[in-house]
């Protein structure tokens, strides 16, 4: 079966524009489990939208896995032609499985098929879950491991600021200590310099007086 044709049980086009296939919803459609992701990041099928570059890789790797012979793809293929002529679901799966045992299939073949897509479609999503691991640790985990170290890093310097402003603390308190000290010292410092100057005036008025009269008094 060729890879269009693949694609084309998946997707239907309009107006030359391709867009994904309805899901049936009908009881006798299954359910396939969806398979476990390897990523950290949480999945919400509801929240996604089909992409066509998704739906091509994901046919591509289909057509790459089809079984040789009448198996599950022919004969969906022919149930979804059936469609527009056949509108009961249980009848046109009737009709589709006539042609597929003229063509030497069984429902245990149909079956076995069909789940060997499944298998393939599920290590296609074994692939992707890889591939989205390592895109996540180098893109996501990595960079918050490395913004938790920035963090220790701020959190360091933080720290060594808050010890490096007490200590600045300090040593205002100690130079405002120290120039309190220095400029009390000056004041004592300059009135006994002013003392000094007063009682040295004292005694050199006294002299300098003494001096002066004994010129004027006494001759000789």
């Amino acid at each position: 079966m060729k890879w269009s044709t693949i694609k084309g049980l998946f997707v239907e086009t309009e107006d030359d524009e391709e867009v994904p296939k309805e899901k049936d919803t009908s009881p006798e459609a299954p359910q396939v489990e969806e398979p476990a992701t390897q990523t950290a990041i949480p999945v919400d099928v509801s929240a996604g939208k089909p992409d066509q570059s998704i739906i091509d890789n994901l046919a591509m790797a289909l057509e790459k896995a089809n079984l040789d012979g009448f198996d599950y793809f022919e004969f969906a293929k022919v149930v979804d032609q059936m469609s527009a002529t056949i509108p009961a679901e249980q009848v046109r799966y009737g009709a589709a499985f006539a042609s597929a045992a003229a063509m030497g299939a069984n429902k245990q073949k149909l079956l076995e098929t069909a789940d060997h897509y499944v298998e393939v479609l599920k290590g296609e999503a074994e692939k992707f879950s890889t591939m989205v691991a390592a895109q996540t640790k180098e893109t996501v985990t990595d960079k918050e491991d490395s913004v938790a170290d920035i963090d220790a890093s701020i959190k360091e310097k933080a720290d060594m600021i808050t010890q490096l402003t007490n200590e600045i603390n300090e040593l205002s308190s100690n130079k405002a200590a120290i120039l309190n000290e220095a400029s009390e010292n000056k004041i004592k410092i300059q009135k006994i310099q002013n003392d000094f100057a007063a009682c040295l005036k004292v005694f050199l008025d006294k002299i300098t007086g003494d001096k002066t009269k004994i010129e004027q008094y006494i001759q000789g």
